[in-house]
C-alpha cells in the first residue's frame, strides 16, 4: 500500500523557513509558534541546513547565546528527500543516516515541503512491519547466518507490542518475554 506512495503525498507542507542570520532566539520563537521541532535555513533559495530544537539545546549548553546566528547551530550536511521519491526510501535515507526528517526539495531543486519519520508512521503504522522483514534480510537478499544472538528495535511478531531488543528465534523476531515462552 504505501510503496504506491511518494513523498509529496504526504508531505508536510506547512514548515518553518528562517534565514541563516536570524538569531537562536527568534528561530526558537518561530519553531514554538508554528509548534515545529525543526526550521529549515533558507538564503534566498538556496537551503543551507535545517536546525532542530536539539541542536539549540546543544549549542546552549557549548556556550552558544541567544543572540547568535542560527548558522552558528545549524546543521548544514543536510539530507534532502526528492518529491518523487517513495515513502519507503524515504524512511529508509532517514533510518541510514539516522535523522527522523527529511527536507523536500521538487526536480528544479526548490525547497517545498518536509517529512518526518513521525509523520511516515502515524501515516502507514504497518511500515514498522515491512521494515522489520527487510531487515531481516541482508544486503545480498539472503538470510542472515548469524541472527541467533542479533537484536533489534520493532514490533514482536507473536504479541505485536513495540520492544527495543527484538531477539530472532527460529526466523522470528519476538520481544524479551515471548522469546522466554517459546523456550518454555
Amino acid at each position: 500500500m504505501f510503496r504506491e506512495y511518494k513523498v509529496k503525498d504526504i508531505m508536510d507542507k506547512d514548515f518553518v523557513k528562517v534565514k541563516p542570520d536570524d538569531t537562536i532566539m527568534d528561530v526558537a520563537k518561530k519553531m514554538k509558534k508554528a509548534k515545529a521541532s525543526e526550521a529549515i535555513v533558507v538564503d534566498g533559495k538556496e537551503v543551507m541546513g535545517i536546525v532542530t530544537l536539539r541542536d539549540i539545546v546543544y549549542g546552549m549548553a557549548a556556550g552558544k547565546k541567544l543572540e547568535d546566528e542560527v548558522l552558528e547551530v545549524m546543521s548544514s550536511e543536510l539530507i534532502v528527500g526528492e518529491e518523487g521519491e517513495s515513502v519507503m526510501d524515504a524512511l529508509k535515507k532517514m533510518r541510514k543516516y539516522n535523522i527522523g526528517r527529511l527536507p523536500v526539495i521538487d526536480k528544479n531543486n526548490k525547497l517545498i515541503g518536509i517529512i518526518t519519520e513521525k509523520t511516515i508512521i502515524n501515516t502507514f503504522p504497518s511500515i514498522l512491519e515491512v521494515m522489520e522483514e527487510e531487515a531481516k534480510i541482508n544486503e545480498g537478499g539472503e538470510e542472515s547466518a548469524s541472527q541467533e544472538e542479533e537484536i533489534m528495535e520493532g514490533v514482536c511478531e507473536s504479541c505485536g507490542n513495540y520492544s527495543e531488543t527484538l531477539r530472532n528465534k527460529d526466523g522470528s523476531w519476538l520481544c524479551e518475554e515471548c522469546y522466554k515462552e517459546e523456550g518454555d
